[in-house]
């Protein structure tokens, strides 16, 4: 749901702002979501629950401009939706080869995750790709175009 909330609605109508900013903002709007269920029950982040929520917001918002890029240039809500499913698969396989390593360290969501992520995020803004190319359509209603 938090994928549909994110891709479908927020991001398009935030699209206005400039690229950058709109995947930014949804990021940590996407990474807050997670916060209750970090700090009660250590979700993704056993023993750490404040940390794992500034980490959880670090990885959405560099993960909503990789997604941005991709609702952007395909006009299409499906290449981002399919990525978070691969990540989503790609985290169990990491749970399992990973599992002794500390919560903050293991990907795709933490340290080791983080740094090609947030590498990726920062070429795709320096070199302008982030601008939002959004059909008016689109913006206005939401789910008629690329849905």
């Amino acid at each position: 749901m938090r994928q549909e909330c994110t891709s479908i609605y927020l991001l398009p109508r935030l699209s206005p702002l400039g690229g950058v900013q709109a995947a930014i903002i949804t990021g940590i709007v996407w990474g807050l979501w997670h916060a209750p269920i970090i700090i009660l029950n250590g979700y993704n982040y056993p023993g750490h629950p404040w940390l794992g929520v500034v980490m959880m917001v670090i990885a959405t918002v560099a993960l909503s401009m990789i997604f941005a890029w991709l609702r952007f240039r395909s006009d299409s809500i499906w290449p981002s939706m399919l990525a978070h499913a691969a990540i989503n698969v790609q985290a169990g396989f990491a749970i399992l080869l990973l599992s002794r390593a500390d919560s903050l360290l293991r990907a795709p969501v933490e340290l080791v995750g983080l740094i090609p992520m947030i590498a990726f995020a920062i070429w795709l803004a320096a070199t302008g790709r982030l601008t939002p190319d959004l059909p008016q359509a689109t913006i206005t209603d939401v789910g008629v175009q690329g849905a």
